[in-house]
């Protein structure tokens, strides 16, 4: 298979994404955040506070990770960074409960949280928790809300929240702050 390179994980891969800069981002689903260089083919690897059960690349500088808590990391193009690279999101900074997974949308990100969907407007400025808004959708608005596992935000706008048992379609009329046209 001329067409194909294998390179050998440095642990199990839970999960994986690959950024625009040639840098393929995986975790073990435990504490562990690796990170592949494709131009070195090398490996860079650092232990998270939590478990790492989701990545979405952002751009070739950025990322979101999560499971138990949801962290923006600034990269910079690098697999090596610091701690003061990343930028925890947690329930003190308006998250009601610890996300599940996490789908971006422009400058948005939606949240698969314990207790509903949560969606922050970074305002283009992920690192300014001043300027961000955000907005919440409750169980007790949408019975059957809680719990949830995943979150995918498709080509059209439509946004999929999944837990162990339901499936919610969600269309903002894309204005996650306007109800009147979900």
């Amino acid at each position: 298979a001329g067409d194909a390179v294998l390179y050998a994980a440095p642990h199990a891969v839970a999960a994986f994404d690959v950024d625009p800069g040639g840098r393929a981002w995986a975790s073990d689903g435990a504490s562990t955040l690796s990170c592949l260089d494709l131009a070195s083919s090398t490996w860079s690897s650092s232990n998270q506070a939590g478990s790492v059960s989701s990545i979405l690349t952002r751009s070739a500088t950025d990322l979101w990770f999560g499971s138990d808590r949801v962290v923006h990391l600034e990269h910079g193009g690098s697999c090596s960074f610091g701690a003061d690279a990343l930028t925890e999101l947690s329930p003190e900074a308006a998250l009601r409960s610890p996300a599940r997974d996490v789908a971006i949308e422009g400058d948005g990100v939606w949240l698969a949280t314990d207790r509903g969907v949560d969606y922050l407007d970074t305002r283009g400025t992920p690192l300014v928790p001043e300027d961000d808004r955000w907005m919440h959708f409750d169980p007790a608005d949408i019975p059957g809300l809680e719990n949830l596992q995943g979150v995918v935000v498709s080509s059209s706008g439509l946004k999929y929240f999944w837990g162990q048992n339901v499936v919610f379609v969600l269309d903002d009329g894309g204005s996650p702050f306007d109800p009147s046209d979900d």
